[in-house]
């Protein structure tokens, strides 16, 4: 395997062992930093592979660990650790030129769902990196038949500037993407507790973007009422009076809505109700 290649898929999962250090179990990111010492290692050995003993028994720890960790192979975190570790699986077993492709490709899939832990502006760096290592290692695979050893560097250096032209030709349309589209979440966190603290006329200014609705969105549960299925409202609303009940207190409102979306489910799509009647539903409920 050419060197460029290599250090290409070294850093790429690099970057993506850092990235998740901040919320993936302490076992888990120990074995990432075995496997990445392993795959350089092994690579730089002509014509020595990891072997594939040694693989299973890495991934299967690995998920081990996950399962300990999060009881559940399920979920956003359980979710994105078994891609993970499927990941460096894959790295260490990468062979052919195949093998490369598939890996960066199912790379920019692994760090393009760590936005679904955080979406920090630390994040954002770590993936745009991310998204640079995986172009430039896609890049090399088809030029590296063209260019030596001898002229790695100056190589690396020439293609790097290529991906970088790439990505910012391509920038101007996700930033039209970014502002034509508010559902979609900016890339930092917005420190809420301060922000509430404003006044008023700077809190909205600031917040405008975030409090408005599209007009064309529909809830998840909307949707269900149209297609004639049972909503999720006893695993969200009834979660709350669950808890009203444990703690001995009352929470009459979302009894009401409980009420009225069960209604709903039994006479969909014929029941329908105006904002103002539910608001004057859920204000009765409150006074009881």
């Amino acid at each position: 395997m050419h060197s460029s290649i290599r250090i290409a898929i070294v850093l790429t999962l690099s970057l993506i062992w850092i990235t998740q250090l901040s919320f993936s179990p302490v076992l888990l990111s120990v074995i990432f930093a075995i496997c990445i010492g392993c795959l350089w290692y092994f690579m730089k050995s002509t014509g020595n592979h990891f072997p594939k003993w040694a693989i299973y028994i890495l991934t299967l720890v690995a998920l081990a660990v996950t399962f300990w960790s999060y009881q559940s192979f399920l979920g956003v975190e359980a979710g994105v650790a078994v891609l993970s570790i499927f990941l460096f699986a894959k790295a260490l077993e990468t062979k052919t030129q195949r093998d490369v492709i598939i890996l960066f490709n199912f790379a920019l899939f692994v760090a393009a769902s760590m936005f679904l832990h955080s979406q920090s502006f630390m994040t954002a760096v770590m993936v745009l990196l991310c998204l640079l290592s995986c172009l430039l290692g896609l890049y090399r695979v088809q030029t590296h038949a063209f260019a030596s050893e001898n002229s790695n560097r100056m190589a690396l250096r020439q293609d790097a500037k290529h991906v970088i032209k790439f990505v910012g030709l391509a920038l101007p349309f996700f930033v039209l993407l970014f502002i034509f589209f508010p559902r979609l979440p900016p890339l930092w966190h917005i420190p809420i507790p301060k922000l509430l603290s404003l006044p008023n006329p700077l809190f909205k200014l600031l917040s405008r973007k975030m409090l408005a609705i599209d007009p064309l969105a529909r809830s998840s549960m909307q949707d269900d009422l149209i297609a004639g299925r049972p909503t999720e409202v006893d695993w969200i609303n009834g979660e709350v009076l669950k808890l009203a009940e444990q703690s001995g207190r009352q929470a009459p409102i979302n009894a009401r809505l409980i009420a009225l979306i069960k209604q709903s489910e039994k006479s969909s799509p014929s029941f329908s109700m105006s904002a103002d009647a539910l608001k004057d539903q859920l204000k009765s409920a409150a006074k009881q």
